[in-house]
């Protein structure tokens, strides 16, 4: 799971760029991105709305999705 907290050289705020996330199991789609979990920050905002990640709420249970199809909305 991507927490909105991580940050290194490769992870703005939670964000892994220029990573391959795969295909969507639900469509194909090979537009996908990261749910991102926590307190969102200016930042993470701006990035959901320009659909760079998709905000997964404050409440994290451990067992949530990490990743979002751009195309059909399948998470997983």
């Amino acid at each position: 799971m991507v927490s909105a907290e991580q940050n290194n050289d490769n992870v703005v705020r939670g964000v892994p760029f220029g990573r391959n996330f795969g295909r969507c199991p639900g469509c194909g789609s090979r537009s996908i991105v990261p749910i991102i979990y926590g307190y969102p920050t200016v930042e993470t905002v701006l990035q959901a709305h320009r659909d760079e990640l998709h905000l997964g709420g404050c409440y994290v249970t451990g067992d949530d999705p990490q990743f979002r199809c751009r195309g059909c909305g399948t998470n997983w």
